[in-house]
């Protein structure tokens, strides 16, 4: 029986894995397909995302923002759904997303998408990324929440390296550091980070021009603003594009008009035409661009949603399933074994009839004056209840019937049962066709049933 409950078991068991992996193998050819398509989709926005001339908005930011959307709309899906692999693209794509957001100045907006890409990230453990997004999400706080920004930064620190090659991650926690004093007016601190951090760079071999003009920049916007003109016009001596050399022109102009210095105001003036264009361009866009994130974030949660929902169908599904196999199993084990204690009950009973039959055979064959009561004594020890039971079941029947029933179960012949009971042939046999006319039954000898 214990071999037999086994097989059931395990027979249960593999039923149930085939039925629960065989939507999982579907799935998985669905997610290789996808990531795939994924990937070129990716590789396409971030061809787009570095053809342009920088991060400000132009036709090429929009054309790798709409790839990036694209990208999302592919692969984002239930989180226990998704790969390792899925959730580390998925965890770049909105990282990208926000980026190109923060340079449209709507770093608001971007902060959904890095927090999106922090969600991610979380789940597949990158050092080399966590940290990128902790600062920019950090970077997003700077003017409004201090305790915010420290936050993040703090988040960001552990994963940072100084030892190794790689030390952007560092310049731009060194940075934000720098902006949180300069915003609580601490300039002189602000700055001096600002100066470390620029030491750092140069003491590994490099370049600081862009970074002494965003220290000309802090500076320009605190009491030191005529001191930050050298560090401004180190605008001139970098490979950017018209629309920052304008804007950095732009402040530097105000300082030549403060020392009078009409010839250098005309100068810094030149660059205006493609900045003022490229402002009213860059609002247009950016105002493209937050449209773009938010039918994009509602294709997503409408998509989620209906996964949602169409995934409790199939465990609804599924655990009916399983269900009706726990049943059929518990209903084929019941009646194994039910079947099984009903042969070992009739074989324990036929080895004890065996044995009453014989102690009967014996006594018969002895004669004695008391041999019924003998024969008596041995079936009622046996089935102390069986001829109560007949009574009750057919009152009609007399004593002497009963004990002809008796005889009978032993499988006496009518000879037999008279010397037995000290009666005639003939009276036995009318007595037993009066049993059988009472009870109907088919076989006297059967009569006290199973």
């Amino acid at each position: 029986m214990k071999r037999h409950l086994y097989s059931i078991s395990v027979l249960f068991f593999i039923i149930t894995v085939v039925v629960f992996n065989s939507c999982k193998i579907e799935n998985k050819q669905d997610i290789s397909e996808r990531l795939q398509k994924a990937m070129v989709t990716y590789d396409e926005g971030f061809h787009f995302l570095t053809s342009g001339t920088d991060l400000n908005c132009n036709d090429s930011m929009v054309e790798a923002f709409e790839k990036f959307c694209e990208t999302i709309l592919l692969l984002e899906d239930l989180p226990e759904d998704m790969s390792k692999d899925e959730k580390h693209l998925l965890s770049r794509t909105y990282y990208q997303i926000g980026v190109i957001l923060e340079h449209a100045q709507t770093s608001y907006i971007g902060l959904s998408a890095w927090r999106r890409s922090l969600y991610y990230q979380q789940m597949v453990i990158d050092s080399a990324w966590i940290p990128r997004i902790y600062l920019r999400i950090a970077g997003v706080f700077l003017q409004s929440e201090a305790d915010s920004v420290l936050y993040y930064l703090n988040l960001a620190r552990p994963y940072i390296d100084t030892i190794h090659d790689d030390f952007e991650d560092y310049i731009v926690y060194q940075h934000n550091i720098s902006k949180v004093f300069y915003y609580q007016k601490k300039y002189e601190e602000c700055f001096e980070t600002t100066h470390d951090a620029i030491n750092f760079k140069s003491r590994h071999g490099i370049d600081t021009k862009n970074d002494s003009m965003a220290l000309g920049i802090l500076m320009y916007h605190s009491p030191y603003k005529l001191k930050s003109k050298p560090y401004l016009l180190k605008v001139l001596d970098i490979e950017t594009n018209d629309v920052v050399r304008g804007a950095i022109m732009a402040l530097a102009e105000h300082i030549y008009e403060i020392e009078n210095k009409p010839d250098s105001v005309a100068f810094c003036q030149q660059f205006y035409k493609s900045y003022t264009k490229t402002n009213i361009d860059k609002n247009n866009d950016a105002m493209l661009l937050t449209k773009l994130y938010e039918d994009m974030k509602l294709g997503i949660d409408n998509k989620l949603n209906a996964l949602r929902e169409q995934k409790n169908k199939k465990k609804k599904r599924l655990l009916v399933t399983i269900s009706l196999i726990a049943a059929a199993t518990t209903v084929a084990s019941l009646t194994y074994i039910f079947r099984r204690n009903k042969k070992n009950l009739n074989k324990q009973k036929d080895i004890a009839d065996n044995a009453l039959q014989q102690h009967v055979q014996m006594i018969y064959r002895e004669q004695n004056d008391n041999m019924y009561q003998e024969i008596l004594k041995e079936f009622t020890s046996v089935y102390p209840d069986a001829l109560d039971k007949l009574k009750k079941t057919y009152p009609e029947l007399t004593d002497t019937e009963l004990s002809v029933c008796m005889l009978s179960f032993f499988s006496f012949r009518v000879k037999d049962i008279a010397n037995i009971l000290k009666l005639r042939e003939n009276t036995v046999s009318k007595y037993r066709s009066s049993i059988i006319r009472k009870t109907e039954a088919k076989d006297i000898t059967k009569i006290f049933g199973d």
